[in-house]
């Protein structure tokens, strides 16, 4: 079990030219975002082809930022010539610090006494929006495939929303 960051996916690449940085793209395509890199920890071994996020810690936070972590990252990543306020920091998808092995028991319920308490404890360090569940087994994982999109072998828990009693007071046909 794995973070879901709340952040924007980018891929680092090694090229004839040196490292390049790319946003939503498989690493050829994408919005280049190579002039941001001096701006961005690397706390890792960076991989020839390796799949990122970019966030900024909680710990690094300053809400004079903006309202939100993963917008002001995702408005600092499009600015071409602006110096950020502060470093951001890349985690590497599958190969990141924050993980813990689970074993399924069978029971629904404490597996999702589990996740949500591990979603707790996690989003307290990184903005995040959820948990991935992966099969750790890399043959397993090799023969799970993907559909071309998706990996097979990995899916997506958000924690349960959050309900507030609302009052609608107008509405504005249009």
């Amino acid at each position: 079990i794995e973070p879901k960051y709340d952040g924007c996916a980018a891929v680092v690449t090694f090229t004839r030219d040196g490292v390049n940085l790319t946003l939503e793209g498989d690493g050829r395509c994408g919005s280049d975002i190579s002039h941001m890199l001096p701006f961005i920890n690397f706390p890792f071994e960076l991989r020839h082809f390796q799949a990122v996020e970019i966030i900024i810690p909680f710990e690094d936070w300053n809400p004079e930022y903006g309202a939100n972590p993963r917008n002001v990252v995702a408005g600092w990543l499009s600015r071409k010539y602006d110096k950020p306020e502060t470093m951001m920091t890349a985690i590497p998808h599958n190969y990141g610090e924050l993980f813990t092995e689970y074993t399924y028991s069978g029971s629904l319920e404490a597996m999702g006494e589990f996740l949500l308490e591990t979603y707790s404890n996690w989003s307290k360090i990184y903005p995040m929006d959820g948990l991935m569940i992966k099969v750790a087994d890399e043959k397993i994982r090799l023969v799970a495939g993907n559909n071309g999109q998706t990996n097979n072998w990995s899916i997506a828990w958000k924690p349960p929303i959050q309900v507030k009693e609302t009052i609608v007071v107008d509405i504005e046909w249009n």
